[in-house]
């Protein structure tokens, strides 16, 4: 099984919530696959449950994995509001187009919280090694 890498009640906390939120347990184990798959390729210690051992690396995946949640609140599985990715808009007698997948038509959604990301790129977890030749 996948380590879970916050509590309902960090979710609260990272919400300013008194109480979690329904469905936290759900959304943080979908948060945590999520955070998992931007990990490929990450170097930490972790125990023998794969949860990092150094306090610093749990909290930055806590963290993250508290953005994740909060940006597909009700799990992954779920599509989130208002339904996709937006691909163009028009201001004259409002419209907006979302995009599309070409093969299946389906909407396509953003999938990382820009905010999980960024948390686990600036403390040097998404393991990015450019080269400037």
């Amino acid at each position: 099984m996948a380590p879970v890498y916050a509590t309902p009640e960090e979710l609260a906390e990272w919400l300013g919530l008194d109480a979690p939120p329904a469905g936290a347990v759900t959304a943080l184990r979908d948060a945590s696959l999520t955070i998992d798959g931007l990990l490929i390729g990450a170097v930490y210690e972790t125990d023998a449950d794969g949860k990092p051992t150094d306090e610093r690396v749990a909290g930055i995946l806590r963290d993250a994995t508290c953005a994740q949640a909060s940006f597909k609140p009700k799990g992954s599985n779920v599509p989130s509001d208002p339904g996709g990715k937006l691909a163009s808009v028009k201001v004259d007698k409002v419209s907006k187009t979302y995009a599309t997948n070409p093969t299946t038509g389906a909407v396509v959604e953003d999938v990382y919280s820009t905010q999980a990301v960024s948390l686990l790129r600036i403390e040097g977890l998404i393991p990015a090694h450019p080269r400037v030749v």
